[in-house]
């Protein structure tokens, strides 16, 4: 796993953060956040790739941190 900061809510994941996998390989960057604030249910990310924008299902994302959101998925 990754040490990549502080744990965080993924309603304080700005966009720009890296993503990287669990092995510390940095996949992109947040685009945005999906999520239902009414109902307060994360959906995942958009993030911008080197190969164009791509989806992460919230069940790919193992944590969210201060300075990363780490995949367990790469593209």
């Amino acid at each position: 796993m990754v040490d990549a900061g502080t744990p965080i809510s993924y309603e304080a994941l700005e966009v720009h953060t890296p993503v990287l996998t669990t092995s510390g390989a940095e996949i992109g960057t947040v685009a945005h956040v999906l999520a239902d604030e009414h109902l307060d249910v994360f959906d995942g990310i958009v993030v911008k790739t080197h190969h164009g924008i791509r989806f992460v299902d919230r069940d790919q994302i193992s944590t969210i941190t201060t300075a990363a959101a780490i995949s367990r998925w790469g593209f």
